[in-house]
Order: structure tokens, then sequence, then C-alpha cells
């Protein structure tokens, strides 16, 4: 079960760099195409040589691993959902969503941006930084700081609430496509299963407003 849980958070933590990672690959086939273009030659698909550099096979495995990422968060958030419902009474909750991009963006976003797929030294410097900051953030449960979760219509909440089975007070990290979760203050909600700080709020029309 402690192997899941690591496993859960390695692909929440990963995925938050997706933008990332995208903007790498734009980048670099950016680049070349200037290349070509400025220096007037006839791109043609046929005469075009793949795998033919370092660049090309980072390229390839980047869009490799973002597709892997996208659709592995995609299938952790679908079976939580489908997971075990647990009812839960908010006492206190607090949108969370905002107050931690702008370090994200620019602690370990911008600086990133004037890497090349194309370099070996610029690969290993963001596969040695993107190493370190996954130990500090999986270790101090930080991979709720996720810009992946808001694009797919996702906010993040800070609550304290109690477990109606148990009356067991707890502070947890919800998870919601809910954009006003704040409403629930003092009302009973369906969080997913967890035995960790994070849970999926089951967002259910028929909740009361």
């Amino acid at each position: 079960m402690e192997v899941v849980i690591i496993l859960k958070k390695i692909i929440l933590f990963l995925s938050s760099y997706i933008p990332l990672y995208v903007l790498l690959i734009g980048k670099e086939i950016t680049e070349r195409w200037k290349y070509f273009h400025y220096n007037n030659i006839d791109i043609k698909m046929k005469n075009i040589v793949w795998f033919n550099s370092f660049g090309d096979i980072v390229i390839s495995v980047f869009v490799g691993i973002t597709v892997i990422l996208f659709i592995s968060l995609i299938t952790l958030l679908s079976n939580s959902k489908k997971s075990q419902k647990e009812d839960f009474f908010i006492a206190e909750i607090e949108n969370e969503t905002d107050k931690h991009f702008f370090n994200y963006f620019t602690l370990y976003f911008l600086p990133c941006i004037g890497l090349s797929l194309n370099n070996e030294v610029d690969i290993f410097v963001l596969t040695v930084v993107i190493f370190l900051i996954g130990i500090v953030y999986i270790s101090n449960d930080l991979i709720y700081i996720n810009p992946m979760l808001t694009l797919l219509g996702y906010k993040v909440y800070s609550a304290k609430g109690t477990y109606i089975v148990n009356k067991e007070i707890v502070n947890k990290t919800i998870i919601s496509e809910c954009l006003d979760l704040e409403k629930y203050n003092g009302k009973q909600v369906k969080l997913a299963k967890s035995n960790t700080k994070y849970s999926l709020h089951i967002y259910d029309k028929t909740e009361q407003s």
C-alpha cells in the first residue's frame, strides 16, 4: 500500500511539470523551424531523418513522457472518483489553489525555460533540478501544487473537519471539481476514501447548496 501511495505522489509531482515539458518541446521545434526558415532550407518530410541527433531522441522521449503522465493523471483522478466514499463534515475550509503558484513558476518553471533539449548538459541540469525538487515535494506532501489540476478544472482546498463514521477530527487537503467548495462550510460532503492527508471531493449535484 505504501508503494502505491508513493507512486501516486510521484505521478502527481511529475505531471505538474507537463506545461514545462510542452514548452520545452515547442521551443525546440520552433528553434529548428526558424533555423531552416532563415537559412532557406527546403523542408520535405521524406528527406527528414528521424532520430538523427541527441535532440531528436530527447524530444521523442519527452513527448512520450508527457503523454504517459497525462494519461496517468487522468486515470488517477478517475479511479479516485470510483473509490469508496466517506462522509466528512467540514468545520473550516479555505481555497489554497493560488497560494503557491507564484513560487512554483518563479523558482522552478522560469529558470528552466532557457534550457535546450538538444544540449546534454541542459538535460542533465533539468533532470537533477526536477529530482531534487521531487524529493522535497514528495517528502513534505506538497504535490497538490500542480497547475494541471487547475487546467483540468480542479481547485485545492485546506479543510478541518470530522469523519462522520469514527468522529475523527483531521486536517485535509481536498481536491475538488466544485469551484466554490467554501459554500459547504459547516455542512457534510463525500470524500474519496484515503489514508493520506489528501482526498478527492466527490461532487454530487444533489448536495445541498
